[in-house]
């Protein structure tokens, strides 16, 4: 199953109505643009993507810190693959995340410990 497949398939199976939907790490919006909502936000610092589906062209930090506006129905986090940058990731969509809302993480099996640890 895609990932964007999973993500609309629990917009449709729990009714949610033009969900608000963040995700960390867009890249080049292969699931962003298939994201049955017009609710979205996407952050990526943009050295690395140069995807029109990014409106915060930053850090996951710094769009927790400086930018954020609202919280999410469903958060989708495919950034920085560390340990220590998901587990951010997660505790800074905790705290802006609506009653019901759902995180959905990518990648959390990584294929060597380098992967999972900040160099």
């Amino acid at each position: 199953m895609l990932r964007e497949d999973l993500i609309n398939k629990i917009i449709k199976n729990y009714d949610l109505h033009n969900p608000a939907y963040l995700e960390i790490g867009v890249w080049e919006g292969c699931t962003f643009k298939h994201i049955q909502t017009t609710n979205k936000d996407g952050v990526d610092p943009g050295q690395y993507c140069d995807s029109g589906y990014v409106n915060y062209k930053t850090t996951s930090d710094d769009f927790f810190t400086n930018h954020i506006k609202r919280n999410y129905d469903i958060v989708f986090i495919d950034g920085l693959h560390t340990a220590y940058q998901v587990s951010k990731d997660i505790y800074n969509s905790i705290n802006n995340l609506n009653n019901g809302g759902w995180i959905i993480l990518d990648d959390v099996f990584p294929h060597s410990e380098n992967e999972q640890e900040r160099l």
